[in-house]
């Protein structure tokens, strides 16, 4: 009974690495269109911040560091 679970698993992830991206990339859209949502703007203005943030740090890397 180990070796048919053990087998079944191996299957499941052999079949999870080769027919479910092939089967998902012929049925799914190529053309989509992505439009900025609140989560997008949120992250737009985090990054800014630490983009930022990091170059101000850059400048004195002995205070840093």
């Amino acid at each position: 009974m180990a070796q048919t679970v053990a087998f079944a698993l191996i299957g499941a992830f052999i079949l999870s690495l080769t027919y479910v991206p092939m089967i998902t990339s012929m049925v799914l859209s190529k053309k989509v269109m992505h439009t900025d949502n609140i989560s997008d703007k949120i992250m737009a203005v985090i990054q800014a911040f630490y983009q930022k943030t990091l170059h101000k740090a850059l400048e004195f890397p002995k205070t840093i560091l």
